[in-house]
């Protein structure tokens, strides 16, 4: 197994571990991993919405992750030509 595969199993293991405790900080992390390792724009917003689904409200603690989140979004509807969704 190499580094990526490894670190995408993780990843997907800390997912598993966040969404039973009911910890979506660590989802939306594990995400954030998962994201780096896109193969596609559109594999990348598929990611980026579920990390929005996951990390909602004004919670202090979870705006940088929101706000990468975004940020990720814009990048992948820009690269789909997909503007007005951005």
């Amino acid at each position: 197994m190499d580094t990526w595969d490894e670190a995408v199993a993780q990843a997907q293991m800390a997912i598993a571990e966040g969404e039973r405790d009911g910890d979506p900080l660590t989802v939306g992390w594990a995400l954030i991993a998962l994201l780096l390792r896109a193969a596609s724009d559109i594999d990348a917003l598929e990611i980026v919405d579920r990390g929005l689904r996951v990390v909602v409200g004004a919670d202090p603690e979870s705006m940088d992750l929101r706000l990468l989140f975004l940020a990720n979004r814009l990048a992948a509807l820009s690269n789909l030509d997909r503007f007005s969704g951005a």
